[in-house]
């Protein structure tokens, strides 16, 4: 894929995803929802659905902010990873399936808005280098 085409469609899917976390962390924030709507059935400590929420709300800002994608990706994948693994719980697990979702989207957006630094150092890893085209320069001495 083009270096053009996939910034193009990582940004698209980066405003998608941060209007989506942000409006759902506000709602759940402000009180229009009950915060216990996060996993229907999962026993979420009244103070971690708050922190969810505020992560959901940082990290849905950040997506919308080219410059600091990453960071709001990796703030949405951990309030995604805490509410699958506290809905595990849940009696449904079809409850599960958007969270889930979120969790890849979110994943996506920040293995694809990562910043160089942090690049090199996953690129390192042999583990990470089969999850992701890791950027390398060749340079050619002449």
């Amino acid at each position: 894929m083009e270096e053009k085409t996939r910034k193009t469609l990582t940004s698209i899917f980066s405003f998608l995803l941060g209007v989506a976390f942000t409006l759902d962390g506000i709602v759940k924030l402000v009180g229009v929802t009950s915060p216990f709507v996060i996993i229907p059935g999962a026993d979420f400590p009244l103070w971690l659905t708050y922190v969810i929420s505020l992560f959901e709300l940082v990290g849905g800002i950040m997506l919308l902010i080219e410059d600091i994608r990453f960071y709001g990706g990796a703030l949405t994948v951990l309030s995604t990873v805490v509410g699958i693994v506290y809905g595990l719980g849940a009696v449904d697990y079809l409850t599960l399936v958007m969270p889930i979702l979120f969790f890849i989207g979110s994943w996506m957006v920040a293995l694809s808005s990562m910043p160089e630094g942090i690049n090199r150092i996953a690129c390192s890893m042999p583990l990470f280098r089969m999850t992701h085209a890791c950027k390398v320069s060749h340079h050619h001495t002449g």
